[in-house]
């Protein structure tokens, strides 16, 4: 195995579209709004798939590792992005990370060592 695409409940696939490429720096990999689309970065993929009651938004969940933890964490920074849980070095876990969610209250663990 070498990737992964977690797909995550969203309310609007275009409003989340543009929050994963706009604020997070993803790009469009596929797109059928209303229904479904693809963002990725590097390696990182996520389906960004139009919620329903099995589904409800707010329900998804990912972690992202990458290279440098501090760089990503500037660059969302400077976008604006608002943290839930701000930048932290985890010595339990001996990782630096923080926590974001997309509009739709999707939580995103973003973490390096």
């Amino acid at each position: 195995m070498k990737e992964i695409a977690p797909t995550t409940p969203v309310t609007d696939v275009d409003k989340a579209v543009e929050f994963y490429t706009v604020q997070l720096g993803f790009e469009v990999g596929f797109n059928n709004a209303p229904v479904f689309a693809m963002v990725r970065r590097g390696s990182v993929q996520i389906g960004l798939q139009r919620a329903g009651e099995e589904r409800p938004p707010g329900t998804g969940n990912c972690y992202i590792w990458v290279e440098d933890i501090r760089a990503i964490y500037e660059e969302f920074s400077a976008k604006g992005v608002v943290f839930t849980d701000d930048i932290a070095h985890r010595g339990e876990y001996d990782l630096t990370d923080f926590v974001i969610h997309d509009p739709d209250g999707n939580h995103i663990g973003i973490g390096g060592r």
